[in-house]
């Protein structure tokens, strides 16, 4: 099986930094995320999900290709919408 997900990560204390790219233009992908025995305490997501063509468009404009914020569940399984990009940023408990 493919996988249309490509996934950078980094850490900085408590706080884990995720940059996940959903190539697949057509379908979201839904990913787990295992931290052995580290809990996740609070989780977010910023991310640019647009139609594809709206990504090649030389009529774009400052409206399109916007970031959207949300709240993640701590539980790491985590959808991306197709054709998106997303950091998240995870708090681990301490």
């Amino acid at each position: 099986m493919q996988t249309s997900i490509d996934v950078v990560a980094s850490r900085q204390d408590k706080r884990i930094f995720l940059q996940v790219v959903n190539t697949n233009h057509t379908h979201s992908v839904t990913a787990s995320l295992s931290l052995d025995n580290a809990v996740v305490q609070e989780a977010a997501a910023y991310a640019i999900a647009d139609d594809p063509m709206v990504e090649v468009s030389e009529l774009n404009c400052d409206e399109v290709m916007q970031v959207s914020r949300s709240n993640l569940s701590t539980n790491g399984r985590w959808t991306f919408p197709a054709a998106s990009v997303t950091a998240v940023e995870l708090v681990l408990a301490s």
